[in-house]
């Protein structure tokens, strides 16, 4: 489609046959960009529009925007049903991983990292007693006995 003839198109018209297609091919193409991941954003926009806006001229781009305003609605109704379903599904995943924590108080990973955490905090402590920094080494056996509550409270609720 030439320049000259989407200017003479009425707005209805050109919003069909040349924006919402423009639109939809700019949005896929930021979308592969994005997620391939070698430019930054501003660049990736950039070139999604750029690209779309030479793919408008092409005949590929006709056959593109006939066959989207025969079956976009229900691309989209489509496309929005399988978005739901799965959302919905990995939201429900998600909360009952977060209810089934909240009950059981939590994995051995949990506390295997609050375990070596504490670990960690015993060593800085030693370290800072040793070279004689004693200020440090209270701060540092004070984080010790919090991380033996957190530990205390986790096992307790499992």
């Amino acid at each position: 489609m030439e320049l000259i003839d989407l200017l003479n198109l009425p707005l209805e018209e050109l919003v069909r046959a040349f924006l919402l297609p423009f639109l939809i091919l700019f949005a896929v193409m930021w979308g592969i960009l994005s997620a391939v991941g070698i430019f930054n954003r501003k660049i990736n926009i950039v070139l999604s529009f750029g690209l779309s806006l030479l793919a408008t001229f092409t005949p590929q781009f006709g056959l593109f925007a006939t066959y989207l305003s025969q079956f976009g609605g229900q691309f989209a109704i489509a496309a929005f049903f399988i978005v739901f379903v799965i959302g919905v599904a990995m939201w429900g995943f998600g909360r009952g991983r977060d209810i089934y924590r909240e009950q059981t108080g939590g994995s051995t990973k949990e506390l295997e990292k609050l375990q070596k955490q504490r670990e960690k905090y015993l060593k800085k402590a030693r370290d800072a007693e040793d070279s004689g920094d004693k200020a440090k080494a209270r701060a540092y056996m004070k984080m010790v006995y919090e991380m033996d509550e957190k530990i205390e409270l986790k096992r307790s609720r499992s």
